[in-house]
């Protein structure tokens, strides 16, 4: 019987170890996920500032070359074009990184939730059972007065 409740104890223990590991590893991912996207925004910003100027650079070699104004104008709307697809690509980085963040960010709170109710069940469980242990010697120490009560009546 005693090893019954300890190999309980001992699958108790390894679903909350599992549990915590799964934390663990969300929260590292979750800060390592952030960092990233930290560090990618600086770096998308920095490369979207030199590709622009390279390309306002040579947009206006072009630009001064060209006599016609539909060439010209081809040249700054291919210069906005250009701009507004780096703008987007950028903007589709940080949500994406955004969405997988609260995606983990979410995952790591029903982790929370589910390492808080496997403690509570446990909790519920050993109070229900040292309850019934107090009932049970509650009810011996019962009979035992009620048993002294008859014995020392007098008749």
């Amino acid at each position: 019987m005693g090893n019954f409740f300890s190999k309980k104890d001992l699958v108790f223990e390894k679903k909350v170890r599992a549990m915590e590991s799964k934390i663990t590893k969300f929260e590292t991912k979750i800060h390592s996920s952030k960092c990233e996207h930290y560090n990618n925004n600086k770096k998308n910003v920095f490369y979207f500032f030199i590709i622009e100027l390279i390309l306002a650079t040579f947009l206006w070699e072009k630009f001064a070359s060209n006599d016609t104004l539909s060439e010209k104008a081809m040249c700054l709307y291919y210069s906005l074009f250009i701009s507004i697809i780096f703008y987007l690509l950028i903007k589709l980085d940080r949500v994406f990184f955004g969405l997988f963040i609260k995606n983990n960010e979410k995952k790591l709170l029903n982790l929370n939730i589910g390492l808080e109710k496997i403690i509570e069940e446990r909790k519920i469980e050993t109070d229900f059972e040292k309850t019934k242990k107090l009932l049970e010697e509650y009810e011996i120490f019962k009979n035992k007065n009620f048993n002294n009560r008859f014995q020392h009546q007098p008749p």
